[in-house]
């Protein structure tokens, strides 16, 4: 084989695993905000959606500091 083809069948593979990993942490995530978030009768992305518009106001009267 040559470098280019082992370079690109490295590439592939790393590839396939950081999809599958993104994946199941989306995963993970999605049914963390629905358990814990959601309000009834909310879908996941609205919560996703409300969470992120409140945490510049937290942020805020944290002190911004993280």
């Amino acid at each position: 084989m040559s470098e280019s083809k082992i370079e690109k069948s490295v590439v592939e593979g790393y590839k396939k695993m950081e999809d599958s990993v993104v994946e199941g942490f989306n995963k993970v995530s999605d049914k963390f905000i629905e358990k814990l978030f959601a309000r009834e009768g909310e879908t996941v992305e609205e919560a996703k959606k409300r969470l992120a518009e409140n945490a510049p106001a937290h942020k805020e009267k944290d002190g911004g500091e993280e």
